[in-house]
């Protein structure tokens, strides 16, 4: 063998090297990308599934908006910044905060709450 087949070679076990790293880094791409559209899809399911369990097995019960602030929009622009109040209400002796999700309410404003009986954390005002 002389030297320029081992150069060939040497040539061709790098490049082989290369292409394995490259296979690598799209297969791990590949699957990055599916794992963040399944997210972002459960996400919007998310959603529709929580407004259908409210409007099929919600329970209401009365709360009051409460003087703790939940804040939208970027830290940089704070004149773009807007928050809203969140509430509370109690159910079986227990007490629990959510976000109201809208500006239009007052501190210390009675409103009506829709949770799930089983699993009270999942509430939203009824409007």
């Amino acid at each position: 063998m002389n030297r320029r087949d081992k150069n060939n070679i040497i040539r061709r076990q790098r490049l082989q090297k290369e292409q394995n790293k490259r296979g690598i880094l799209a297969k791990i791409r590949k699957v990055f990308y599916v794992i963040l559209f399944v997210c972002i899809m459960l996400y919007g399911f998310r959603w529709y599934f929580y407004h259908k369990l409210l409007n099929g097995f919600g329970k209401q019960t009365s709360g009051v908006i409460i003087n703790e602030k939940n804040w939208w929009g970027k830290k940089r622009y704070p004149k773009s910044r807007t928050f809203t109040y969140s509430y509370k209400f109690t159910v079986d002796g227990k007490v629990y905060k959510e976000d109201s999700k809208q500006n239009k309410h007052e501190i210390g404003e009675k409103v009506e709450v829709e949770y799930l009986d089983f699993y009270p954390s999942i509430s939203r005002i009824k409007d």
